[in-house]
């Protein structure tokens, strides 16, 4: 009998630190990586950057307008939203990239190593068109929305945080010049 207790403690245990690692790991909205593991990842891929056999993308994602959407359906519905670009990112990019909600209404998506410039091009343009085309219904209300994308190369940076913050700068230069854009 000692031992079953054992047993059931072990896995209790396990149970427990199962849950704490998803509570860390995990959005609680949008089922997503968060910003707090995508952080982890983008560190362990540090080494990576500037070296051209080891090539990936970086992007950033933001939802235009999202604050009227909140202000117009109410907040409900923009998290509807937010839970529904997390899951058609997840499914469009596939397994092999990772997609986290980094904060708010922007994300972050890692593109695994091989890829180039132009299949992450056509891939973002992809979604950013289908999202634009979606007309997504939720408690009798009809909401249109679009993305804007900013993308960079590992190849052109000496480390992770750069490319962050370049990817990041390449967004606003899209939303500030029209928005439902992707820069690369």
């Amino acid at each position: 009998m000692l031992k079953l207790s054992n047993i059931l403690e072990k896995y209790t245990i396990k149970q427990e630190y199962d849950k704490m690692e998803q509570i860390a790991n995990i959005d609680e909205l949008t089922g997503i990586a968060n910003r707090r593991k995508m952080k982890d990842i983008l560190a362990d891929n540090n080494i990576l950057v500037g070296k051209e056999e080891s090539e990936f993308y970086i992007a950033f994602a933001d939802i235009d307008d999202f604050k009227n959407i909140n202000d117009t359906y109410g907040h409900d519905v923009g998290d509807y939203v937010l839970k529904y670009v997390a899951n058609f990112l997840k499914t469009q990019l596939g397994k092999e990239n990772i997609v986290a909600r980094w904060g708010g209404e922007e994300f972050l998506i890692l593109f695994s190593s091989p890829t180039t410039k132009s299949k992450v091009s056509e891939k973002l343009e992809h979604i950013r068109y289908n999202l634009s085309q979606n007309e997504l219904k939720h408690d009798n209300n009809t909401i249109k929305f679009t993305m804007t994308f900013g993308a960079v190369s590992s190849i052109d940076f000496k480390n992770i945080y750069d490319m962050a913050k370049k990817a990041d700068e390449l967004m606003y230069v899209g939303k500030n010049t029209g928005k439902n854009k992707v820069v690369i």
